[in-house]
C-alpha cells in the first residue's frame, strides 16, 4: 500500500515538477531576464548575469525536484566545476534532466544546445539572454562563437554524443565536440553521468516513472589538457585521438552492460 502511494506521489511531483520548469522558464523569460537586459552594461555583462541566475535557478529547481522525492543526487569533484573558468565540459547524457543538474553545478555555463530549443516558448528567453549557442548547420559559425565564449571565460557544457544515451548500449561519441577543444586549445574536463533506474530517456516520457526514486550520480573526473594531442599532424587526428580517449574513458566508467 505504501508502495502505491509513494509510487503516486513520485508521478504527481514530476508532472508538478514539469510544470514549473516550463512555467517558470516563461515567467523568468518575461520577468527577470527582461530586466537584466536593461542594465547599463556591455552585453558580455549581461549574459554572465543571466548565466548566473541561471544557475541559481537550477539549484532551487534540482533542490525542489529532491525535496518532493522525485531524485537523489550525488556529485563527486564538484569543487573543480565551481572554480572552472573557460573550460570545455563534456559529458555523457543518459538522461534529459542532465543539463540542468550541470548548471546547476557551474556558476558560470554557457551550453552548446539543439537549435531548435531557441524557438521553445518556455525557454528561449532564457536562452537569449544566457547567449547558449545552437548547433546550426553553419559549423564554422559554431566553432568561432564557442571560441569567442570560452575566451571571454565561459564554461561551455557540450554533450558529445549528440544526443541521449541508449541504455544498456555502449556510449558513442561525435567528434565534434573534441574538434571544438582541440581548435581553442581549452581545457577539458570529463564529467560521467549515470542514473538508475533510468528515468527521461529518449525513449521514455515523463510519466513513465521507475519503480522506485531515480537516483543521479556525478563524477567530474581529472582535466584534460586538448594540446596534449599536439603531436598528431593535423587537427583533424587530434580531434579523433580525443574522441577515442573519451570514449574509451566513460565506457570504462559505465561498467560492464
Amino acid at each position: 500500500m505504501w508502495r502505491k502511494l509513494e509510487y503516486y506521489w513520485r508521478l504527481a511531483a514530476t508532472g508538478l515538477s514539469f510544470a514549473i520548469f516550463g512555467l517558470g522558464g516563461l515567467s523568468a523569460s518575461l520577468t527577470l531576464f527582461n530586466l537584466i537586459r536593461l542594465l547599463p552594461c556591455s552585453r558580455q555583462s549581461k549574459r554572465v548575469i543571466s548565466q548566473r541566475w541561471v544557475h541559481q535557478l537550477f539549484r532551487f529547481y534540482i533542490g525542489l525536484m529532491k525535496a518532493m522525492g522525485v531524485l537523489t543526487l550525488d556529485v563527486r569533484g564538484k569543487e573543480q566545476l565551481a572554480a572552472s573558468q573557460g573550460q570545455i565540459i563534456l559529458a555523457n547524457h543518459p538522461s534529459l534532466l542532465d543539463v540542468v543538474i550541470l548548471i546547476s553545478l557551474v556558476p558560470r555555463a554557457n551550453c552548446l544546445i539543439k537549435e531548435s530549443l531557441q524557438q521553445n516558448i518556455f525557454m528561449r528567453g532564457i536562452i537569449a539572454a544566457a547567449g547558449y549557442i545552437g548547433n546550426g548547420t553553419d559549423s564554422t559559425l559554431v566553432l568561432k562563437h564557442c571560441q569567442q565564449v570560452l575566451n571571454e571565460g565561459d564554461n561551455l557544457i557540450i554533450f558529445p554524443e549528440g544526443t541521449r544515451s541508449t541504455p544498456g548500449q555502449p556510449i558513442s561519441l561525435r567528434r565534434g565536440a573534441a574538434q571544438i577543444a582541440v581548435r581553442s586549445q581549452a581545457t577539458v574536463i570529463p564529467i560521467h553521468m549515470q542514473c538508475h533506474p533510468t528515468t527521461l530517456t529518449k525513449s521514455e516520457r515523463w510519466y513513465q516513472i521507475p519503480e522506485q526514486r531515480a537516483h543521479f550520480s556525478v563524477a567530474v573526473m581529472a582535466p584534460i589538457s586538448s594540446t596534449t594531442y599536439q603531436v598528431e599532424a593535423s587537427e583533424s587526428r587530434q580531434a579523433r585521438r580525443l574522441t577515442q580517449y573519451l570514449q574509451d574513458l566513460f565506457n570504462k566508467a559505465q561498467g560492464p552492460l
